[in-house]
């Protein structure tokens, strides 16, 4: 559910915006600036990445965590370990190792993806259904990068679905 199935190849993967926006995120000044001091990922990326807008006891909750540029630095981190362009190389070989689980026909497998998706689009999900083997793919609707704030109900009926059908 909105995981990297595969790692981005090369930057030029990304459009125009994603670019710029990835590199001045992993800039060490910028994205540092942006992700510690002004907290840009809760207040900017996490907003933009539903399809509906948070209240403002959702924003509150999400900003508790975050209060310091020292507690953001988890974010920062993670947002470096994108793997694009085969870096990191040890989180790239890390997710292409992972794709064994969706080849591995004794795996039982559920991939969650809303439209129109932001790191499972169609290219994703068609590569799943040629590769997967006991791979059981849902659309759960609506939804960006962040599927549990957009369809959670949706999410939960499917995976109490794909429980029983897998306890059979």
């Amino acid at each position: 559910m909105e995981g990297h199935i595969q790692p981005i190849e090369s930057w030029t993967d990304f459009d125009d915006d994603e670019r710029e926006l990835f590199s001045t995120l992993r800039d060490t000044e910028e994205g540092e600036r942006l992700i510690l001091d002004e907290n840009f990922f809760v207040e900017t990326i996490l907003p933009a990445g539903v399809s509906r807008k948070f209240s403002i006891d959702e924003m509150e909750a999400y900003r508790e965590p975050f209060k310091s540029p020292q507690s953001r630095f988890p974010i920062l981190q993670w947002i470096r370990e994108i793997p694009i362009d085969g870096h990191p190389a040890d989180v790239t070989v890390l997710i292409v190792e992972n794709q064994s689980v969706l080849l591995d026909p004794n795996m039982p497998t559920l991939v969650l993806h809303g439209v129109p998706g932001a790191l499972i689009g169609s290219q994703e999900i068609d590569w799943c259904l040629e590769q997967g083997r006991s791979l059981n793919i849902e659309d759960v609707g609506e939804g960006t990068h962040f599927l549990p704030e957009d369809q959670p109900a949706t999410i939960g009926d499917a995976l109490v679905r794909w429980l029983a059908a897998v306890r059979t």
